[in-house]
């Protein structure tokens, strides 16, 4: 796994699903990934990296977090989109975190695997999650 920390933003693939989110139409985006994850029955690496990109979007947006990217791309572009409307995805949000937090998903078993960082990075989505539920 191309990962150097627990960090959303400290995973290839969470960048690599970034700029697609960037690259794209954004708020499609965070609906298809969130409702990828919800429904698959196994979460791939892929599927769960785009689910805590599009969790992470809507916790910035929604609640002002800021996410260190590596770069400032991401806040960059959080700040320049701040009226998107994904306050409706933030219960989807939830249900995509607990799925990549489940045995069914591929990144929680490669961090499951981290005996030094998996509690740190577990602990970090179950945050995103407790803020979008309130």
């Amino acid at each position: 796994m191309g990962t150097w920390g627990p960090g959303v933003f400290e995973d290839d693939c969470t960048l690599e699903c970034f700029t697609d989110l960037r690259d794209s139409e954004s708020i499609e985006y965070i609906s298809n990934a969130l409702e990828d994850a919800v429904d698959s029955i196994y979460l791939d690496y892929e599927t769960s990296c785009a689910a805590v990109v599009a969790a992470a979007v809507i916790d910035a947006l929604v609640n002002d977090m800021d996410y260190d990217s590596g770069n400032g791309q991401f806040m960059e572009w959080v700040n320049q989109n701040r009226k998107m409307p994904v306050v409706r995805f933030k219960n989807e949000a939830v249900k995509a975190l607990r799925r990549v937090l489940s045995e069914d998903s591929e990144l929680y078993e490669q961090w499951l695997e981290n005996d030094s960082s998996f509690m740190e990075w577990k602990a970090g989505l179950e945050n995103i999650i407790m803020r979008l539920a309130e």
